[in-house]
């Protein structure tokens, strides 16, 4: 098998609450992974704030294209009770998203590159960990003539993207069965799409209805551009949670599911 001996740099991670919990979770902190890399081997070491029989799953996500490029179960990277060993090697370069799971949810992520042989990050990557955080108290608050307090644009900008990011982290699907059909529902922070499904015969395992792009924005609230991110997302995770060994095809209306 081939492997890669680049250079890897990890982002800030992203802690997100589990759903229906009323205590936030431990966070993990950018201190919590570490690449510790060698001539001929190289390993990323991460720290659970739990118990690794806590958790179920790490996934290693293609960014763009959001294909599963690894995934590990825990039990089987253990070592001792809190600490990950995964041999990095195997991770082609490339820019992917380090999902770590929890009782079925996206709880704690990063954002991970891989570098060519011989090619060093950037400068500005490699102080990005040394650079001075943006402090939220104490910062300048403007008025205006009547004293009345100025919106910062800038905070309430911030705020949406990074709740934008953890609804799109913490995303899942939903079944609901019927007999031989029933609902997929796609969730998103507040957002809660469903597509009727309908087992199928032979190989085929099932389809699932999905909105044509004419319909798209008017069936979902949601704007073309994502459509078919979503619809990838979608197929690939029902892939994975109902067929053990199978693929997917997706066509303007449809995705359907087959088993090997």
């Amino acid at each position: 098998m081939q492997q890669w001996f680049g250079t890897i740099r990890t982002g800030e991670f992203i802690n997100i609450p589990q759903p229906g919990l009323l205590k936030g979770l431990e966070p993990m902190k950018d201190t919590d992974i570490r690449f510790v890399g060698y001539p001929d081997c190289q390993q990323l070491q991460i720290w659970l704030p739990y118990p690794g029989n806590e958790y179920e799953r790490l996934r290693l996500v293609c960014i763009p294209s959001e294909e599963i490029q690894n995934e590990w179960s825990v039990n089987e990277i253990i070592s001792g009770s809190v600490k990950l060993l995964i041999d990095s090697s195997f991770i082609p370069p490339g820019e992917y998203r380090l999902e770590i799971e929890k009782q079925g949810h996206c709880v704690h992520t990063t954002m991970l590159t891989k570098y060519k042989e011989g090619e060093e990050p950037p400068e500005e990557e490699k102080d990005t960990a040394t650079e001075t955080p943006v402090p939220t108290e104490g910062y300048i608050q403007y008025r205006d003539g009547w004293g009345n307090l100025i919106p910062d644009e800038d905070l309430i900008l911030r705020g949406r993207v990074l709740q934008g990011m953890s609804d799109r982290f913490s995303r899942r699907l939903e079944y609901h069965s019927e007999g031989r059909s029933g609902t997929v529902v796609y969730v998103e922070g507040d957002k809660r799409l469903s597509f009727y499904y309908e087992f199928g015969g032979g190989d085929c395992v099932a389809f699932i209805d999905v909105p044509v792009q004419a319909k798209w924005e008017k069936e979902t609230g949601l704007s073309i551009d994502r459509r078919e991110e979503i619809i990838e997302f979608i197929a690939q995770t029902a892939l994975r949670d109902q067929v053990s060994n199978g693929y997917f095809k997706i066509s303007e209306n449809a995705i359907s599911l087959y088993r090997k």
